[in-house]
This record gives C-alpha cells, structure tokens and sequence, in this order.
C-alpha cells in the first residue's frame, strides 16, 4: 500500500462522491440496505422522542404566547438541539 495511502484513496473517492453528485457520471445504485431488528427500533425511539419533544416545545411556546418571530426562533433552536442530539449518536 505504501506512504501516503489512505491519503491517496481518500481523494480518489472524494472525486469519485463529487463527480456523482454533480450528475457527471451515473451509476446505478446496486446497494440494497435492509436495517436489522435493533436499527428500525432505534428509529421508532427516535421518531417518538422527536415527535414527543416537537409537542412539548409546541405546548410551550403556545402557553407562553410568543410572537411569531419568538415561535420560529424557538423551532430553530429545537431543531438544532435535535440535530445535535443525532450528531452525538
């Protein structure tokens, strides 16, 4: 494999990603991904947790009665904690 190896695949595969993206070449997509038992109830969890932190935010802001600026700061910062929250898993 030699020095500098993993630096070399690296930018091969980055070309190939960027190439993909940009519609340059087309290439079938092959990989079929079936999530196991474990994977699907961590989604459930998830979607749940979101879904129950959405209305406990939504209850809030509500029962505070926020402006409408108030309310979507509010949406973006719960979004952001959700993406931290899955960044962190």
């Amino acid at each position: 494999m030699g020095t500098g190896h993993p630096l070399r695949i690296n930018a091969v595969l980055r070309a190939f990603r960027h190439t993909r993206l940009a519609e340059v070449v087309q290439v079938p997509v092959t990989v079929v991904y079936a999530p196991d038992p474990q994977e699907k109830a961590r989604g459930l969890r998830r979607k749940s947790l979101d879904k129950a932190i959405s209305e406990q935010s939504s209850r809030e802001t509500a029962a505070a009665g926020l402006s409408e600026v108030e309310n979507h700061r509010a949406r973006l910062e719960e979004l952001r904690a959700l993406r931290g929250a899955r960044v962190g898993q």
